[in-house]
């Protein structure tokens, strides 16, 4: 999900429902479509009016034959640098 058209390559317009998030808002989908980023290209992508952020699904990067591994990394005062 994405609130930026400029992000498609390919867009329709479409009254698709609503997105709701954790404090219970509720967010109108007006449209669908494909979004590249990089050489990652992913259909089915919804533009959801006045989302001031984008949303990246795991699972839909599994479907298209992504493989994801999740790391802990680990810090320790002395290791970070505040300057």
């Amino acid at each position: 999900m994405t609130g930026d058209s400029s992000c498609f390559i390919k867009l329709m317009q479409v009254n698709g429902g609503k997105v709701s998030f954790s404090e219970n808002s509720k967010w109108r989908i007006v449209g669908c479509g494909t979004v590249k980023i990089g050489s990652l290209t992913n259909n089915n992508i919804s533009l959801v009016e006045g989302l001031n952020y984008n949303l990246l699904s795991i699972n839909q990067l599994c479907d298209i034959g992504f493989k994801i591994n999740f790391q802990e990394e680990i810090y320790s005062e002395t290791s970070k640098d505040f300057s």
